[in-house]
């Protein structure tokens, strides 16, 4: 990951001023208070880094080190690579926040909308109202600058791998191992919870003239389905493998959590205590089973199920269910 500290930690003006402004913010409604709060930080943002020289917003390179580092690799060992069966597992973070900077966008604008995620993601509670419409557009923005920067960085990645003859007869699948909220249900970045737009993720899979055309697989798909999608990749193409039988016996899709780093959780505006480093048969679980469109979500620390489709809007179970 690329070294990042934020410019309130660099200036302790900056670190003073971003403070009180957050103190303000408490006293007045939300969508108020984090629009004054970007417009106002994101001027002294600004004018630190014309006087200062600060950076306050970091260029992302982690894509572009990774390649360098896996082309030296196959340079290094090209022959051994081609007599053996090779698996490459390659992790980029150019689409994790802090997210990209579009051309319109300024740096102290970025800045700010980053620190909006990062302290809601740390808040006591889920804000009552929604973010004011154009902080969740630009932050929207930034996201999708970052989806734009990966894009082009797994287009170089396929082009090193076909001028090492890696591509023939390979599979490729690009996957990502969390979803984030972009001001859906009044949230930002990705807490740990188990709301869909977290664990929908992108499942993409390249393999060369197999892939000339394109095939959308619509059953439920989990990521433990990607080890036997692999092994099975071996004989045939994923795009023959994947309507077998095989491997849609089970069409639910399931998913655990323990906690959050603070050692608690958030869901509704309500605190659940949990343990993280308590992981055993006593510690606090969410689990979740989705089946088709529909979501059965169980919170171990309050003894409580939620019904629901995957939108989150709760479905009353039927008291012979109960």
């Amino acid at each position: 990951m690329d070294e990042y500290e934020s410019a309130t930690r660099r200036g302790s003006i900056l670190t003073k001023v971003s403070a009180a402004f957050k103190q303000l913010c408490k006293q007045i409604p939300y969508q108020v208070s984090t629009t004054l709060y970007v417009f106002l930080m994101a001027k002294l943002y600004n004018l630190f880094k014309k006087r200062y020289g600060y950076d306050v917003w970091p260029q992302r390179r982690s894509c572009r080190k990774i390649l360098n580092k896996l082309e030296s690799i196959l340079h290094s060992s090209s022959e051994t690579i081609r007599q053996n069966q090779v698996f490459l597992w390659l992790h980029f973070m150019d689409v994790h926040h802090p997210y990209g900077k579009p051309e319109d966008m300024s740096h102290g604008l970025c800045q700010c909308l980053h620190d909006l995620i990062n302290f809601q993601d740390k808040a006591k509670r889920v804000p009552r109202k929604r973010m004011a419409i154009e902080l969740t557009t630009n932050i929207r923005k930034m996201y999708e600058q970052s989806i734009r920067d990966m894009d082009s960085g797994i287009e170089e990645l396929l082009s090193i791998l076909g001028r090492y003859q890696l591509l023939k007869d390979s599979s490729v699948f690009i996957l990502s191992d969390h979803g984030d909220l972009l001001g859906e249900h009044r949230l930002l970045g990705h807490r740990r919870l188990l709301l869909s737009e977290l664990l929908k993720i992108p499942a993409i899979v390249y393999e060369g003239e197999n892939s000339a055309k394109s095939n959308i697989y619509r059953y439920p798909v989990s990521q433990r389905d990607i080890y036997k999608l692999i092994l099975m990749s071996r004989e045939s193409p994923v795009s023959n493998v994947i309507h077998a039988a095989s491997m849609h016996n089970d069409d639910k899709v399931f998913s655990e959590m323990y906690c959050d780093a603070h050692g608690c959780m958030y869901l509704d505006g309500h605190k659940h205590e949990m343990n993280l480093f308590k992981l055993d048969e006593t510690a606090s679980r969410l689990y979740s089973v989705i089946n088709g469109d529909k979501k059965l979500t169980f919170n171990q620390s309050k003894g409580k199920y939620t019904f629901s489709d995957l939108l989150y809007n709760e479905i009353e179970i039927s008291p012979k269910y109960r």
